[in-house]
């Protein structure tokens, strides 16, 4: 499902970008894209939730300060909680790093603050804290899991309506929600992230009193280079090279397929465009090419099989694959480059151009 839906947000997201690089100063019709391209981004966000919650990841762990990811998206959190609502910040934690994936830390942050919000919607005050701490990561300090260790402990704190025991007993259950159009994901999607990083989370709560929820997440002692600096992330600052390469583009969807060489073609390069597996395997029989970009989930010829195929026929062509669907990165070789959809434009150029 996930897939799919992202493959549908890849098309429209591609195609909001090719309206706005060719009508971005009208007003009349850049408005109404920029629009369009946001509500893209947001219907990604919900897939990311709802991968979370199945342990799939969007982008790679790595070591990350819990106080930088808060400070460099202070604008985005403070907005998100209303103008209504006061976000008092105090952050205490340092450069003291957590190995975690970036995307699931700020989304789970994002989740919380929202149902903080929620809970308050004649306003109030929202506190989020971080603090250093020792001991048991767990809230049950009996548990077999609760070793001391050191910890970023996160703690947000809110003045609404609070909660019951008999619904505080089942935040956690995933669909369950007490709220009308509530998804019941968010907060079994931050335990699971929280327990998947070797941390934890509960709540307290009380009725008209509020709520607090502490996310605690074990810190790194010996920070090490990623082994996965390959898979899901681009090199941002890398030089552009002067000549522009032959790409050999694979992708299934006709539309994403069109916008996609539309936007490649336009920054100089020379694109051969196929819409199957089948279709590439052939091309690169006729053709050297420096880049391979490709989808990975296609009827036939998968991407990764194509891209197999391509190293051993061209050992120099570079890779890129994509997908709305995070792959087992087991299956990838090394130097290969992922980009999980629906992708930003100025993110793949980027890629292609590092």
């Amino acid at each position: 499902m996930a897939h799919d839906f992202n493959n549908l947000l890849s098309i429209i997201r591609l195609n909001s970008d090719r309206l706005l690089r060719q009508f971005g100063r009208d007003e009349k019709i850049g408005k109404p894209a920029k629009i369009i391209q946001e509500m893209a981004s947001r219907g990604s966000d919900i897939t990311q939730s709802l991968m979370s919650l199945s342990l799939q990841r969007t982008d790679t762990r790595q070591p990350l300060s819990v106080d930088e990811v808060i400070k460099d998206n202070i604008g985005i959190l403070d907005s998100l909680v209303g103008s209504n609502i006061t976000l008092k910040v105090d952050l205490n934690a340092g450069n003291c790093k957590c190995v975690a994936s970036y995307n699931d830390l700020l989304n789970g942050l994002i989740n919380l603050l929202i149902n903080a919000r929620e809970a308050m919607p004649r306003g109030g005050q929202i506190d989020l804290s971080t603090a250093l701490a020792n001991g048991p990561i767990t809230r049950d300090s009996d548990a077999d899991v609760a070793e001391p260790c050191s910890y970023v402990a996160i703690r947000i704190a809110d003045t609404g309506i609070g909660m019951s025991e008999a619904l505080l007993s089942r935040v956690f259950e995933p669909q369950f929600s007490s709220k009308p159009d509530g998804t019941g994901l968010g907060l079994p999607s931050v335990r699971n992230f929280a327990v998947e990083v070797g941390g934890d989370v509960w709540l307290e709560s009380k009725p008209a009193v509020g709520t607090k929820v502490y996310l605690h997440l074990p810190i790194a002692e010996h920070v090490a280079p990623t082994t996965e600096a390959y898979f899901g992330s681009a090199q941002r600052d890398a030089p552009k090279i002067a000549d522009k390469q032959r790409i050999l583009l694979v992708e299934d969807e006709p539309y994403a397929l069109e916008a996609l060489v539309e936007m490649l073609e336009a920054e100089g390069y020379t694109v051969t465009p196929c819409g199957s597996g089948e279709e590439a395997l052939m091309a690169l029989k006729q053709d050297a090419y420096d880049v391979l970009l490709t989808d990975i989930v296609m009827p036939g010829q998968n991407g990764t099989e194509v891209a197999r195929h391509a190293c051993i026929a061209q050992p120099s062509i570079r890779v890129i694959l994509m997908s709305g669907y995070v792959p087992d990165s087991a299956s990838f070789q090394p130097e290969w480059r992922f980009l999980h959809k629906p992708m930003e434009s100025g993110h793949l150029l980027q890629l292609i151009s590092a």
